[in-house]
């Protein structure tokens, strides 16, 4: 469970991973991939350097997998950070 103070090092919202913690959705969890702010973000883990995000189209719309029964995502890898910062709500940038 996140608390006051720093993000754990990693976290998910898949009930099957064991960083499992449904505050990864918090607003003011703020994650970076090589510096660039991502939106999206179901799974992120600063130590082995990657995040799993959910993909999206041109236009920012969720993208379905190929039986299209559920979201895509993606593992993208690179410099993780997780900050607690001020969040903008309605504010989502395409990542």
């Amino acid at each position: 469970m996140i608390v006051q103070g720093q993000p754990p090092r990693a976290a998910s919202v898949d009930l099957d991973d064991p960083r499992f913690d449904p505050d990864v959705q918090r607003p003011d969890l703020l994650i970076f991939l090589d510096g660039v702010q991502q939106y999206n973000v179901t799974t992120y883990d600063m130590d082995d350097g990657f995040i799993v995000r959910v993909k999206v189209d041109a236009a920012g719309r969720f993208q379905l997998n190929e039986a299209g029964d559920e979201v895509a995502t993606e593992r993208v890898e690179g410099v993780v950070t997780a900050i607690f910062g001020v969040s903008m709500p309605g504010h989502r940038p395409r990542s």
